[in-house]
């Protein structure tokens, strides 16, 4: 008669299972590590190429990083929401306005739940749709967003934000096609202000200020200041991307249509044939 040994039957099976506890969890776990440094590299590289304007090769890279993000991370996931918000700044450059709507209300969603609704990251997913609503002409959903932006950072880190330029540009956009001159030069030269505070006297985002200013001084027949201005923010872009790069055809047309509201004609012309060519 065979006799049954429990003590050995029961070795066995813990044998067992240690090996697979050994086997099966360990390479997920290392495999997820590795992946969100992937997605981290992806992301850097996304950024790199959006601020190059390759905007397909940036969308390709983000939709990497989301499919890494929800298959290692979950649904709700901060670095999902970094992506989705990265995502839709593509497809805003893009001119994909319904697309980005889409992304910057996913990522919204998720960082009001992880962060709370009166965070920095809400505030900037909050910006971003107030300059998408602003392109689609919905004026009045813009600048509630907006504003909400501005009031959230305002109340976490005071009045001179970096984080804050967006937002005021756009409302400055907003009160210029409202005919708020008044308003609108407060909002621009606010932007100009911090700009000129946090960032090298030569960056380009000071000329995207000076240029704001630039054109709202045409519309309120302030010509001089004008002209004084868009030379300023033509001499930055000169010197950040070289005379004859084809972004500058903006710098050109802005000041060719000073020149010309001011009968600067032979001033003008050769700056509009010059533009038109880029």
């Amino acid at each position: 008669m065979v006799m049954f040994d429990a003590t050995k039957s029961r070795s066995r099976v813990c044998l067992i299972i240690a090996v697979m506890i050994l086997l099966l969890p360990v390479p997920k776990i290392f495999s997820a590590e590795n992946n969100v440094d992937s997605a981290a590299s992806l992301m850097k590289e996304a950024k790199k190429l959006l601020a190059e304007e390759k905007y397909d090769d940036a969308s390709a890279k983000t939709a990497e990083v989301l499919e890494i993000r929800k298959s290692a991370m979950g649904k709700d996931d901060p670095g999902i929401a970094d992506a989705l918000h990265l995502s839709a700044e593509i497809q805003f450059a893009m001119g994909n306005y319904p697309v980005a709507d889409s992304f910057s209300k996913r990522a919204w969603g998720i960082r009001e739940k992880v962060f709370g609704k009166e965070s920095p990251e809400v505030a900037q997913c909050l910006t971003l749709l107030g300059r998408i609503a602003f392109s689609n002409a919905r004026y009045a959903e813009s600048e509630k967003y907006c504003k909400t932006a501005l009031d959230i950072t305002s109340k976490k880190s005071g009045g001179d934000n970096p984080s804050m330029v967006p937002a005021l540009s756009c409302l400055g956009m907003l009160a210029s096609i409202r005919g708020k001159y008044g308003d609108a030069e407060e909002y621009f030269k606010k932007t100009l202000e911090i700009r000129e505070k946090s960032l090298d006297i030569d960056h380009p985002e000071i000329a995207q200020s000076l240029g704001s200013l630039a054109m709202l001084y045409v519309k309120m027949g302030n010509y001089q200041e004008a002209e004084s201005l868009q030379k300023r923010a033509l001499a930055i872009r000169e010197k950040a991307v070289g005379k004859d790069h084809p972004s500058m055809a903006g710098n050109l047309f802005a000041m060719a249509k000073i020149f010309e509201a001011t009968g600067k004609y032979r001033e003008a012309e050769p700056l509009y044939l010059k533009a038109l060519e880029m």
